[in-house]
C-alpha cells in the first residue's frame, strides 16, 4: 500500500461536515440511499410508469378528432402495470388537466 497522507483527517474546519452530520465512509452507502425506497430510484420508476401510461393514451389517439379511448384493462395488458397503478396515473393526468377530453374506459378491448 502506498504511503499517502490521510487528507480527510486534515481538512480545515470550514470544509468539515456540519455539526450533527458525518462524512460518508464511501460512495456506496450514499448511492444506496439514493436508490432506496424513498430515493431517486423510486422517483425514476414512478416517472417511467407515468410515461408508459401517457404514451399508450397518446398512441391510442385519433389525430383527426384528438380523442383517445384506451380501456384501463388494455393499458394494464400492454404496460404490465397493475390496474391500481394505471388508475392512479390516469387520475393524476386528469387532475392536472393534461388529459382533457380523453376517455379511459374500464371495460375490455382497445
Amino acid at each position: 500500500m502506498s504511503e499517502l497522507p490521510n487528507l480527510v483527517g486534515t481538512l480545515p474546519r470550514h470544509l468539515s461536515p456540519p455539526r450533527g452530520m458525518r462524512r460518508a465512509g464511501s460512495q456506496q452507502p450514499w448511492l444506496r440511499t439514493l436508490k432506496g425506497p424513498r430515493g431517486l430510484g423510486t422517483a425514476l420508476r414512478r416517472y417511467a410508469n407515468l410515461m408508459r401510461v401517457a404514451n399508450l393514451i397518446c398512441w391510442s389517439a385519433d389525430w383527426e378528432t384528438m380523442c383517445s379511448r384506451p380501456k384501463i384493462n388494455r393499458i394494464v395488458e400492454v404496460t404490465g402495470l397493475s390496474k391500481a397503478t394505471v388508475k392512479r396515473w390516469v387520475r393524476w393526468l386528469r387532475q392536472r388537466g393534461v388529459q382533457r377530453g380523453v376517455r379511459v374506459g374500464a371495460g375490455h378491448g382497445d
